[in-house]
């Protein structure tokens, strides 16, 4: 493991001392407080690091996608009773617990120290993995100093944040007197935060959000997020096609829509639907049963699917055009993307098509929509000041089609 993450840590040790000070002792106690990472040992890094991967562990074991949290909302409120805390859990599944100060620190300010329970669960795309129900199997790799996930996304927005928490308060050093509030369905609405008791954070000087990218720094800043839910009840007929083909992105990188949008990666939906509305330029005739893409509202799509039905003679010329546009998606994204699949094989015949008007209603949506990066700061270079991503998107012969923008 890296010696940042160790320093991250001593830093967090520190930081509820140091953010509790009026501002102008702020200095003052940064130099006498006894848990700042300059001043820390190997042997300290190490202990450190390893009570940390103790308790990621501990948390990797229990799913937690977002919707979800029963489960770790109550480890969190068993965890806080074991300790000797007095927890408190909502309706929604947010907990809170006030941890007293140590000996000689009560006369700090209560300092908040915040972060959520839920996680983006995804699993690499043909993979068996169930978000609602297997743990996450963690890779300890020590020379490179990562942990990393096995088929799947780690979890550590914001299990890292939560055992940093779980370290800090098993750690013995010293700190002011701390309130954790751990928050539900942050990734996907941030409804925890948004339904919590207002007492929760009133009585709190200072609030440390541990949901950051960066482990060698403090930021100082806000940001604002909402989702687009969109839905629509779409007519169905029995297809008047002989052939049903699905066809097939896969392979894409994906990743968070608020770490990775600006990377420039291939959003599955759109690629999928751009590659249908070239069919209708090409004048090939289809009818359109299902378009399925997506894992998360913020998370970029690494694969989408969709069951066309069109004339056996049709086949050839749809294959053919498929490998066409492969290679565009090759070239338009050489520097991005090293692994785009595109595939078109014959499916089963499903039992109902959407309207024409409904098919080109969703191509339409989705190939026009705003998605990506759409201002930059001016202030600071290289940082995303707004962006949208079209996560998910749901259209079949059911009777309906929905999205979700992030």
């Amino acid at each position: 493991m890296k010696k940042a993450s160790a320093l991250l840590l001593a830093a967090l040790l520190s930081v509820s001392v140091i953010s509790a000070c009026k501002p102008e002792t702020r200095q003052e106690s940064s130099q006498q407080s006894p848990a700042i990472s300059d001043q820390s040992t190997p042997e300290d890094d190490g202990r450190i690091i390893e009570a940390f991967y103790t308790n990621f562990l501990k948390l990797a074991e229990i799913p937690r996608p977002s919707h979800h949290e029963e489960k770790i909302s109550q480890f969190f409120f068993e965890w806080a009773k074991e300790k000797g805390y007095s927890p408190v859990k909502d309706k929604n599944m947010n907990v809170m617990f006030d941890v007293p100060a140590t000996s000689g620190k009560e006369g700090l300010p209560l300092v908040s120290l915040q972060v959520h329970m839920d996680m983006v669960a995804v699993g690499e795309d043909g993979s068996e993995y169930d978000p609602l129900n297997d743990p996450i199997r963690v890779i300890r790799d020590d020379e490179s100093g990562t942990i990393t996930a096995d088929g799947t996304s780690l979890g550590a927005d914001d299990g890292a944040g939560a055992a940093m928490i779980m370290t800090l308060l098993e750690s013995g050093d010293e700190h002011g007197p701390l309130r954790v509030i751990i928050t539900s369905n942050e990734e996907d609405g941030m409804t925890g935060t948004l339904n919590m008791d207002p007492e929760w954070v009133s009585a709190p000087k200072y609030m440390i959000n541990i949901d950051s990218e960066d482990s060698n720094g403090l930021i100082v800043s806000t940001a604002s997020g909402d989702v687009f839910s969109g839905a629509k009840e779409t007519k169905v007929a029995a297809p008047k096609g002989n052939t049903a083909l699905s066809v097939r992105i896969s392979g894409l990188k994906g990743g968070h829509s608020g770490i990775e949008i600006d990377k420039g990666r291939c959003n599955g939906i759109i690629a999928l639907a751009s590659f249908l509305k070239e069919l209708s330029e090409q004048n090939i005739a289809f009818e359109l049963a299902s378009l399925e893409g997506g894992s998360a509202p913020n998370a970029i799509p690494d694969s989408a699917a969709c069951v066309i039905v069109t004339d056996k003679g049709s086949k050839e010329t749809i294959a053919s055009l498929a490998k066409s546009y492969l290679a565009k998606l090759n070239e338009a994204y050489k520097d991005i993307e090293d692994n785009i699949g595109f595939t078109v094989s014959e499916t089963d015949m499903p039992s109902s098509v959407v309207s024409a008007d409904n098919k080109d209603d969703a191509l339409r949506l989705i190939t026009n929509i705003v998605n990506g990066v759409r201002t930059m700061s001016p202030d600071k270079e290289g940082l995303v000041e707004s962006s949208s991503n079209l996560g998910l998107f749901s259209l079949n012969d059911k009777g309906g089609h929905r999205c979700l923008i992030w």
